[in-house]
């Protein structure tokens, strides 16, 4: 929050989505015509990005060309986020919702309020990043599933919500002249060897035409562009570039970095 009003005019690309994205790009290594922030959320889902994406991207981000979504088709299989209960916990995030957004006026001094605020112990590492939180270990680790990979077959109507939510977003950025990268993060190769396309499903003999249904997608909107930097595990992110069995380190988010600012440099 304080990023996004700190710099809400200032800022033409942001990174939205999960962890896979919070340690997977790194702002400061884009060109110098970029100003990036990286607000992914770690634990974070598709209705938890589609709310930010509404209540608090759209109205107040006006210089917006780019957004870098994590695709993270493989946890589309809940409709719960931080924003179907936790957040009440928090006040701000409360009387945001109570002050409809600030969709008719950001006070002067919310910026400053918001930087002054309490934060958690990673808040002025995250400042001097712009939000990327960088690991050093280097390890692919081992091929853990941890969700049933046949999860599809009980909650496909779960899936195509999230996948609305996802189309909803492309269109709204289209409607804006936004363009909308989705990106799929690299995730262990040796998932290969399994029946799991990763640590939380979806099964590898569906999860082809999955992703070509989303990548379709630029059929309609010529505004998005998906990235699959996964290639179903035929990748060229090495073992040292690797956090853990889904997430990229430094090295690996500076790998996935220059490739999205080489595609970006494409596209001005």
């Amino acid at each position: 929050m304080e990023f996004l009003w700190q710099y809400k005019d200032k800022a033409n690309l942001i990174v939205l989505g999960s962890s896979r994205g919070y340690n997977g790009v790194n702002p400061l290594l884009f060109n110098k015509s970029i100003f990036a922030l990286n607000l992914a959320v770690s634990k974070n889902f598709m209705p938890g990005t589609d709310y930010f994406f509404n209540n608090y991207i759209l109205p107040h981000m006006k210089n917006l060309k780019y957004i870098v979504l994590t695709v993270d088709n493989d946890l589309w299989h809940t409709t719960e986020s931080f924003f179907t209960s936790e957040y009440r916990s928090y006040p701000g995030y409360v009387y945001d919702a109570n002050h409809n957004f600030w969709k008719d006026g950001v006070p002067e001094d919310l910026a400053e309020l918001t930087y002054e605020s309490l934060g958690n112990s990673k808040g002025p590492m995250l400042r001097s990043t712009r939000g990327f939180y960088g690991v050093t270990s280097a390890t692919w680790g081992t091929t853990k599933i941890e969700t049933d990979s046949n999860w599809l077959a009980s909650k496909r109507d779960i899936y195509y919500q999230n996948f609305e939510k996802l189309k909803d977003m492309i269109q709204k950025c289209h409607e804006r002249n936004i363009i909308l990268i989705g990106v799929i993060t690299p995730r262990n190769p040796k998932y290969k060897e399994t029946g799991s396309f990763g640590s939380h499903g979806l099964l590898r003999s569906e999860a082809p035409a999955l992703i070509q249904e989303i990548a379709d997608l630029s059929k309609t909107y010529p505004n998005f562009i998906l990235m699959d930097e996964n290639k179903m595990g035929d990748h060229d992110y090495t073992e040292d570039m690797a956090f853990d069995m889904d997430h990229l380190n430094q090295l690996g988010a500076k790998h996935l970095t220059e490739r999205l600012d080489s595609l970006l440099q494409t596209l001005e």
